[in-house]
């Protein structure tokens, strides 16, 4: 029988020309999205599918839709922080989604602003005295071309969302290529740590947060405590909303 599709999906490459690309869930030979190629953002605020002399790249837009870009940087932690204590302010997320990675499932992850969720994370950090290693680690990044009053300095940048987190695994082979093509590729657990991952700023009750594995995309929950025992290596990837 013929596969019957609903109408979001209209996309193929009769109507998705150019530098266009098709991307999101397909059914029937078409696709829900046509978007424009992934992007450097650079330093004064603008984006561009080439490399720029002159200019300095500061991040990659993985989610152009939502004006969400990651950092060309990543950052080593010591782990999420706060151990043992559920913060009040800031909504837990249900660990029932955790699994492996799956594209479609991103609109049933909740709870999706990281910048948000960061600063409570933060707020609660300094009221208590308790250090939260990862999202300090965000908050205080700033690129070398950017300065402390700049718009993507310090303060800017935030842990993302499991949510926020979902367009950068869809398009990782490509980030893997433009990370490569400006010398930022990293060399030490892209491909020879099984087991590196991500976490993100969402909290899932008092001793464990969210994080993704990197080289699977799985979506998984961890300890807040968790360093770098063994092969497990905890990093961080600041996001900006641009």
């Amino acid at each position: 029988c013929k596969e019957v599709c609903d109408p979001k999906f209209q996309y193929d490459s009769s109507n998705c020309t150019g530098d266009k690309v098709l991307t999101g869930n397909s059914c029937g030979g078409k696709f829900e999205k046509c978007i424009e190629p992934l992007q450097y953002l650079y330093s004064d605020r603008t984006l561009s599918a080439e490399i720029i002399p002159g200019k300095s790249v500061i991040g990659i837009a993985v989610d152009p839709e939502n004006r969400l870009a990651v950092a060309i940087d990543y950052i080593m932690t010591t782990g999420w922080g706060g151990y043992g204590i559920d913060i009040p302010t800031l909504e837990n997320t249900p660990s029932s989604g955790a699994g492996v990675y799956v594209r479609g499932e991103r609109d049933s992850y909740l709870i999706r602003d990281g910048k948000a969720n960061t600063a409570k994370i933060l707020a609660y950090g300094r009221s208590n005295g308790i250090s939260y290693p990862a999202a300090e680690a965000a908050y205080n990044y700033q690129p070398g071309s950017c300065s402390s009053s700049s718009w993507c300095g310090r303060g800017n940048w935030y842990l993302p969302s499991n949510w926020q987190v979902f367009p950068y695994f869809d398009n990782r082979a490509t980030i893997h290529l433009m990370l490569k093509a400006i010398n930022k590729m990293p060399d030490d657990w892209w491909y020879t740590r099984r087991d590196f991952y991500t976490v993100t700023s969402n909290e899932i009750n008092a001793k464990e947060s969210g994080f993704i594995y990197i080289n699977t995309g799985g979506m998984a929950h961890g300890g807040k405590n968790l360093t770098e025992p063994d092969n497990l290596q905890t990093l961080v990837l600041p996001y900006i909303t641009y």
